[in-house]
């Protein structure tokens, strides 16, 4: 690591942007398909029903958060200044590593279920299965971020997206000929990562025949390194699925599916904004990781803030006036009133197009992933706290608002530490 530091500059204009186009290029196009899997699921599934696979998609991404423990920010922390055989070689001890992981979170919560601790009905089954196929199936995309071969990036997450959106298609398909029950439902959307992950994976093991055999001393060691510095990515990454989720799961609990398949709609829109910073950060992480000059890159990010105010604010009052009638058109007049969670989360969503790379920065640069942490952890546990009275007080509006103005909090706060916070172990 300390090697590729003195290499100079990770940060060369012409350099950077193009990897900023390439990886917003491939998030475009797979936030698309992604959101054309939305689409489709709200379509052809009764209100009731959607909400039922919006309350396990939102327990599914928090288990993909307790089962990544951080390890994919850490092979790009780990791996960014390796030579590629090195890259490809740690990769797949890294791709065993979260094979361990997923057999032993499943193995506990099959003990849990035997032991009648928790249903073995319901969503947790599938949502758990779900979660960790997410794991699976995106872990290339942390090789390729380290190797900054964003070409292959791109192609990669278009892929995955391609391939979920054909098995979430086929699965209703399926649902709607069989008449199948909603708990079956639930298993067949559970499928889709591990569908993709299978024929994803399987291309780039086939030429690393001998690396992909497992050498358990040298994963269970490599596991605990990532870990190691993981362990606060991955409570932060948790937490942050629970923030965004558990307003679903809370209005799911209430007995109203249809409220919450209406607040996922508006969820799904809102996250839509994030593409063009997911993209960024994907470039920036890696270059983050291997730099020293500080001050340099505090001064981009002082940039980006001055810049990109004026363009989010164009964007809100854009979609202030548009709103409506878009949320109509693609998912139908049922779900208009997905318009009152959306117009309260969109300021918080937008502001995160400049704030999330401070985030990032915090993360990789300042060496600092415990700030975030408890950044989100003050953040999540005042809405899971107030989550239930603010719903019976105020309804979806003022769950809504809370949900909004906790995530400008959080933000605000860990870009003033990015802008003034030392660098860890400076």
């Amino acid at each position: 690591m300390q090697a590729a530091r003195g290499r100079g500059w990770p940060f060369a204009a012409h350099s950077l942007y193009g990897d900023i186009i390439l990886s917003a290029g491939g998030r475009v196009v797979a936030a698309v398909l992604t959101f054309a899997k939305t689409v489709l699921l709200v379509r052809l599934l009764q209100p009731s029903v959607y909400g039922g696979v919006a309350v396990l998609l939102s327990w599914a991404y928090i288990a993909s958060g307790v089962g990544e423990l951080g390890c994919g920010a850490a092979f790009i922390l780990l791996e960014s200044g390796s030579d590629r055989a090195q890259q490809e070689a740690h990769f797949w001890r890294f791709v065993r590593s979260r094979v361990l992981v997923s057999v032993g979170l499943a193995a506990l919560w099959l003990a849990a279920a035997v032991a009648k601790l928790v249903p073995l009905s319901g969503v947790g089954g599938p949502a758990l299965l779900f979660g960790l196929g997410q794991n699976m199936c995106h872990a290339p995309e942390f090789l390729f971020q380290a190797q900054r071969t964003f070409a292959r990036y791109s192609r990669f997450i278009v892929g995955v997206a391609s391939l979920q959106l054909l098995w979430t298609a086929g699965a209703l398909g399926v649902y709607h000929h069989w008449q199948l029950s909603e708990q079956t439902l639930w298993m067949l959307v559970a499928l889709a990562p591990w569908f993709s992950a299978a024929l994803t994976l399987l291309p780039l093991a086939l030429p690393q025949s001998s690396s992909i055999k497992p050498a358990p001393k040298a994963d269970w060691t490599y596991l605990k390194t990532m870990v190691g510095f993981g362990k606060w990515v991955a409570a932060g990454t948790m937490l942050s699925y629970v923030y965004q989720r558990w307003a679903v799961i809370t209005l799911g609990r209430t007995g109203t599916p249809e409220s919450a398949g209406a607040y996922d709609v508006a969820v799904t829109c809102a996250q839509a904004v994030n593409l063009l910073t997911l993209a960024a950060v994907s470039a920036l992480s890696p270059r983050f990781a291997a730099s020293d000059n500080q001050a340099a890159v505090r001064r981009g990010l002082v940039r980006l803030l001055k810049q990109g105010g004026p363009i989010v604010a164009g964007v809100l009052v854009l979609y202030y006036l548009l709103r409506g009638p878009v949320i109509t058109a693609v998912f139908g007049a049922e779900y208009r009133s997905s318009t009152v969670a959306l117009d309260a989360l969109m300021p918080s969503f937008l502001l995160s197009l400049l704030t999330q790379p401070m985030v990032a920065y915090t993360t990789f640069g300042l060496r600092a992933p415990q700030v975030v942490f408890w950044a989100a952890l003050a953040c999540t546990a005042a809405l899971l706290v107030g989550a239930t009275t603010v719903t019976r007080s105020y309804g979806v509006a003022g769950l809504a608002l809370l949900q909004s103005g906790l995530l400008i909090a959080q933000h605000a706060f860990i870009t003033l530490f990015a802008l003034y916070g030392p660098r860890s172990g400076s």
